[in-house]
């Protein structure tokens, strides 16, 4: 089996073309992917390159993809050159009025019990061939983590909520969960976490009307510890 080399990286909120079109690829294999959410992300898949632009432009979210090069190439990871292989959402941090709507307030403290900045993780997505590789997921997650610290600067804790993603291989994802100390904390509806995750005023109004207020997905936490040097400019 071939080797490969792999890094995460924020995306700019333009890109040129060709790359737009290979984020756009990506965000609309996530979106078959799961087959519990494709109702919901459906239309996505008839989106146009405006639609992708006005997305990647969109200040509440923050999108980082996944690269791969072959262990035996030139090419750098330091760049989006190579293959686009995995991608995450974060949105954050988010309102306090949000928060409370959904309940998440209590799962949003730190050991003195005062409130921490809250962030989601969505699409959390990795391609077939690549799905063995926990390199794949920490390098994506580790990304993750240099965002939300540069983002949330003077905070040493935060909270990062997520649902199960049913798209990676589970016993890579579980061992990754499970080294960083995720937790389950509740439940959520497919509403709360579309809203959750910036989706829900993206659907067209006939799917909106409709969604599943029975339904409900696992709560997940990640709570990060941030580091002064993840907070500095240069990381």
């Amino acid at each position: 089996m071939a080797q490969f080399k792999y890094a995460g990286h924020l995306l700019p909120r333009k890109l040129p073309i060709e790359q737009l079109r290979k984020f756009a690829s990506l965000a609309q294999e996530a979106a078959r992917s799961i087959p519990s959410m494709i109702l919901y992300r459906q239309h996505q898949l008839e989106w146009t390159e405006k639609d992708w632009t006005e997305v990647l432009a969109d200040e509440r979210l923050h999108w980082v993809v996944c690269t791969a090069v072959m262990e035996d190439t030139t090419t750098t990871t330091n760049t989006l050159e190579g293959r686009w292989v995995g991608l995450l959402s974060l949105r954050g941090p988010l309102s306090d009025v949000m928060a409370r709507e959904l309940q998440l307030q209590s799962h949003s403290v730190d050991e003195n019990g005062a409130q921490v900045p809250c962030w989601a993780a969505s699409r959390l997505f990795i391609k077939a061939r690549h799905r063995g590789s926990s390199e794949a997921i920490e390098q994506l997650f580790a990304a993750s983590r240099r965002t939300v610290a540069k983002v949330s600067v003077g905070h040493r804790i935060v909270a990062v909520f997520s649902t199960v993603a049913g798209n990676v291989e589970d016993s890579v994802l579980h061992q990754y969960y499970a080294a960083t100390g995720c937790e389950t904390v509740g439940h959520i509806s497919y509403r709360g976490s579309l809203y959750l995750y910036g989706e829900l005023d993206r659907l067209p109004e006939d799917i909106r009307a409709n969604i599943s207020d029975t339904e409900s997905k696992l709560l997940l936490r990640f709570r990060w510890e941030i580091r002064d040097e993840e907070q500095s400019p240069e990381t």
